[in-house]
């Protein structure tokens, strides 16, 4: 893939190949997702770059946050980055990435 071809598709996720990007365009402010959660509800909020989480557990939220969660309960952050990684070992032979940057913090209400 071409620098130029992955400029062309950030923060249109509408169209083929496309994603979105918090990098400081303003294209991306109408792809903002918000809601409110009582506060009494939140036990953590975990905020992450994508190489936090192998690539199939994102297409589903739900899914996604059990996964998360499940391994932040055993191992805190380190314990859902060991998890991720063990994944990344058992695939390198098939990808150009030995591991994905991973970047997180917990926030506790």
């Amino acid at each position: 893939v071409r620098c130029a071809d992955v400029r062309a598709h950030t923060n249109r996720p509408v169209e083929e190949g496309g994603f979105s990007v918090f990098n400081g365009q303003p294209a991306v402010v109408p792809l903002i997702c918000a809601t409110s959660i009582p506060h009494q509800e939140v036990r953590e909020i975990i905020l992450c770059s994508d190489g936090l989480v192998p690539f199939e557990q994102t297409r589903d939220p739900q899914t996604l946050a059990r996964w998360v969660f499940d391994a932040y309960d055993r191992g805190g952050l380190s314990g859902v980055l060991a998890r991720t990684r063990e994944g990344e070992q058992r695939k390198q032979r098939q990808s150009h990435v030995r591991y994905a940057e991973a970047t997180a913090i917990v926030v506790c209400p």
